[in-house]
């Protein structure tokens, strides 16, 4: 037996800390599968002054409270700084001006200047970018290279990034596994993108707790637990799983617990919830008799990934 399987999750755009996952992996035993479990491309997006750079998170659209907070935080020196996103990837947007000058903008200039960088259509267009010129290029070197990916997206990735996955899948590079129940060696392995309706920006991949039971239960039906891996971004209610900053509160899904119930599967795999680990001081669980892990998404110092026999995923190691 050998641990030929790797997932990680949550990358927003950092393709540095799969690399390293890559190539930690393959320091214990040669890779056969890659999964993504979603949230890939970038969704943060940092404005930068001519001396500074501030953390601008996008909005459905620009409105007043928008300036306000920017303000703010320029008056306040609040600048980025890669360590409070915890790996996530900015997507840099550049204004010609220093600090002082923009403070003094009125209201529509600063209107001209943000609602850009503010918009779905600006996010949209770079996500597709990174998809097209980053993450495909590396995707298919590991096919090259003889392993075998598998991809779904996450409920910050916009729903337009389906179509280079599956023009991808068809080109034989990798697998698209949201919503469907894939190969994977002697297993199969089950992916599903959606989350919970939360108070995010941008809604395609919610669901209810009884859209997800439904659709759960049809793509489980009729099918050995024992061999389905599962790869669901939503993690169950009530673990280590799914414990939110602040307050640790579990915010996961009963449904999805409820599917992890009805069958002991191979095992299940994560993300959505970055820090969950850090208040519950474990990255796994068991629900129902089944393995649950989410590797974490604090990709800046850490590697977040796990491996394991795809054959026997009871046989797992976490890099962490």
């Amino acid at each position: 037996m050998s641990r030929d399987t790797l997932f990680t999750t949550d990358l927003h755009g950092n393709l540095s800390a799969l690399r390293r996952a890559v190539e930690r992996a393959e320091q214990v035993a040669p890779l056969c599968y890659v999964v993504l479990g979603g949230d890939l491309a970038p969704n943060l997006v940092m404005v930068r002054l001519r001396d500074g750079d501030f953390v601008l998170r996008h909005e459905a659209c620009y409105g007043p409270k928008v300036a306000d907070d920017f303000r703010a935080r320029l008056r306040e020196g609040r600048h980025y700084r890669p360590e409070d996103q915890h790996g996530k990837l900015p997507l840099a947007y550049a204004i010609e001006l220093d600090v002082a000058a923009f403070l003094e903008l009125g209201d529509d200039e600063t209107r001209a200047l943000l609602e850009r960088p503010f918009s779905f259509d600006f996010l949209r267009e770079r996500q597709r970018e990174f998809v097209a010129g980053e993450l495909l290029p590396l995707l298919r070197r590991y096919r090259d290279e003889g392993k075998e990916v598998f991809v779904m997206l996450g409920n910050d990735d916009f729903a337009d990034l389906e179509a280079p996955l599956l023009e991808e899948e068809r080109l034989g590079n990798l697998s698209y596994v949201h919503g469907r129940v894939c190969p994977l060696g002697r297993s199969q392995i089950l992916g599903y993108s959606c989350v919970l309706s939360k108070p995010f920006r941008y809604r395609y991949w919610e669901r209810s707790e009884e859209q997800i039971g439904q659709e759960l239960s049809a793509l489980t039906a009729g099918r050995d637990p024992a061999r389905l891996l599962l790869s669901i971004h939503m993690p169950p209610h009530g673990t280590n799983l799914d414990m939110l900053w602040p307050d640790g509160r579990h915010v996961g899904s009963r449904a999805v617990r409820a599917a992890l119930e009805a069958g002991r599967f191979g095992i299940g795999l994560f993300g959505h919830i970055h820090e969950s680990h850090l208040f519950s001081g474990s990255r796994h669980d068991r629900v129902g008799g089944t393995l649950v892990i989410n590797p974490g998404g604090y990709h800046d110092s850490e590697c977040c990934a796990v491996i394991f026999d795809a054959a026997n995923p009871e046989d797992w190691r976490g890099l962490w």
